[in-house]
């Protein structure tokens, strides 16, 4: 899939505005309006308010997507005339972060770039936490490619979809090109790249993040101390592990069940 100014390419077809919604459905089975896009989950139908129908708007959107109803809010997208607001489109793909959704989540991503809304900024990065939540990997790794700049937000989501994956190798080497990139890690990056070390298992990497969380001021949060407990004792280093856990005043379960073990 690629942009190419207001035109869509899908399935080896150059698709104009006009004509998107027609081919969502025939190749996204997204039913017609009033059907229900599950086949196999039963919807309620949506409810009216003062005794009035509901018109398609992005208020019908938001209506759907407080009842649960993703699959209508999203037919309720393709058919809407105006166009939706970043809240509409930020509050679609929050309820898309699921693995079973990304169909979904590349609607949204569809109908937003056909009316040319900028997706370099706060779309692109609720895009790119969207699709790292369900484990889009393409899809995640081309959006955070095309941001002019990245934040330590967007280079989390694409660290942890990879520790998800199970790729922890390819997610230690990202914490090398974050670096290179101007972007401070914060305490979220480093507990998953802590975890990353714990699940090869990789004592001199692990040994490099615990300098880089003192060198970041995060290794006061105790579930990052916590993480570096963990991941010491599942590289063999008691020594290491019972250092840091000597150096926290306080402990959670994760500390002490480590030391324990």
């Amino acid at each position: 899939m690629f942009f190419v100014g207001f035109q869509i390419s899908m399935f080896g077809l150059i698709l104009k505005p006009a004509e998107f919604v027609k081919a969502f459905r025939k190749y996204n089975t997204i039913p017609e309006h009033g059907q229900i896009i599950h086949s196999s989950v039963s919807e309620k139908p949506l409810q009216k308010q003062n005794n009035k129908e509901i018109h398609t708007s992005k208020e019908t959107i938001h209506i759907l997507l407080q009842q649960s109803h993703l699959g209508r809010a999203i037919d309720s997208l393709l058919q809407i005339a105006e166009i939706p607001s970043v809240e509409t489109y930020w509050r679609l793909l929050k309820s898309c972060r699921t693995k079973e959704n990304i169909p979904k989540a590349n609607l949204v991503h569809m109908h937003l770039a056909s009316n040319g809304l900028d997706i370099t900024r706060f779309l692109g990065e609720s895009l790119i936490i969207t699709f790292s939540q369900c484990a889009g990997l393409s899809e995640a790794i081309s959006l955070f490619h095309r941001l002019p700049y990245r934040t330590s937000l967007s280079w989390a989501s694409i660290i942890s979809m990879y520790i998800d994956l199970g790729m922890y190798i390819d997610a230690l080497t990202l914490y090398s090109c974050m670096l290179e990139d101007d972007v401070e890690p914060n305490k979220y990056i480093f507990v998953s790249l802590i975890r990353a070390c714990s699940n090869i298992p990789d004592l001199q990497w692990g040994q490099y993040l615990h300098a880089q969380a003192v060198k970041y001021s995060c290794v006061s949060e105790l579930f990052v101390t916590s993480c570096l407990i963990d991941m010491y004792v599942k590289c063999g280093s008691l020594v290491h592990a019972q250092n840091v856990f000597d150096q926290v005043s306080q402990h959670d379960a994760v500390s002490l069940n480590s030391m324990m073990h």
